[in-house]
């Protein structure tokens, strides 16, 4: 059953491109293991840094 809070994770995921390191109930303990070694892309690491530089230039707006 998916809940608002794990949509908006996945939702999340999408929208910075990690899809990949979303993982679920059922997902084996040797993957979780796999996922937490495995270095962030920096593509996603980019995504994530624009995303709060759009995020702040948002509040700072409201904020005037």
């Amino acid at each position: 059953m998916l809940t608002k809070r794990s949509i908006k994770v996945q939702e999340l995921m999408r929208t910075v491109g990690a899809e990949s390191h979303l993982m679920t109930l059922e997902s084996p303990a040797a993957v979780y293991e796999e996922q937490l070694e495995r270095p962030m892309d920096a593509t996603i690491m980019r995504r994530i840094d624009d995303l709060r530089g759009v995020s702040a230039a948002s509040l700072q707006g409201v904020l005037k």
